[in-house]
């Protein structure tokens, strides 16, 4: 009862997707206009779960051929997810783009977010996926069911899962308008629960309970 939550911000302003951004950053990754795009985000450390998602790939493909992958970001597993995409023989369908100073542009290349991790705090790129509009394929742990509720801004798996991610991903990729729903839903519910504006406000209320309790001064 002496802890306070108060989850980090995401200025959503900046993941408004634009259509010609859009077509520019799909041109630019060599995606195909009938492609569907799954976008991770995130660096490449044992706990982002980069090779469960690349156990999950082959099924996806096997039921949609062209669904491609996007992943952003680097980090010291980078040379063995490379390694692994060539020996599965997935060169083709998913992209290593490395670190981005543009991710509210590249994730505006995308039609799904997923993030298969085995640990997180809040999961600053969910959170960046869901402002940007963007049904979430991901595992339940951490902060991540703060920011995805599932059935409504995209679906939740359970971590070591390669399957269930699988089916999760192939269910959005089948269906445009649970994308859209979803994705509309989780724009909003940054907007409600995790804007800059949110994080001032119960900032703010905390400080002053905090001062009116302590110091017996009341606040208006």
């Amino acid at each position: 009862n002496k802890l306070v939550l108060i989850p980090s911000a995401c200025d959503a302003s900046r993941f408004v997707v634009h259509p010609e951004v859009r077509e520019a950053k799909r041109q630019e990754f060599g995606f195909h206009p009938e492609d569907l795009v799954v976008v991770m985000s995130g660096r490449f450390r044992r706990e982002k779960g980069h090779d469960v998602l690349l156990a999950a790939i082959p099924q996806v493909i096997a039921a949609f051929p062209r669904t491609k992958f996007l992943l952003l970001g680097t980090g010291s597993l980078k040379g063995s997810v490379a390694e692994n995409l060539h020996r599965q023989g997935l060169d083709k369908a998913v992209v290593l783009a490395g670190f981005r100073n543009d991710i509210p542009q590249c994730l505006s290349a995308a039609d799904i977010a997923v993030q298969p991790s085995r640990s997180e705090g809040l999961g600053t790129a969910v959170l960046e996926a869901a402002a940007a509009g963007l049904p979430i394929v991901a595992t339940a742990i951490g902060g991540i069911p703060d920011i995805v509720v599932h059935g409504q801004t995209g679906l939740l798996v359970p971590p070591e899962d390669p399957c269930a991610l699988a089916e999760a991903l192939i269910q959005l990729v089948a269906d445009v308008s649970m994308r859209a729903a979803f994705g509309a839903a989780g724009r909003q519910r940054v907007a409600s629960l995790f804007s800059v504006e949110a994080l001032i406000e119960r900032t703010d209320q905390w400080y002053r309970q905090m001062l009116e309790m302590h110091r017996g001064i009341r606040w208006l």
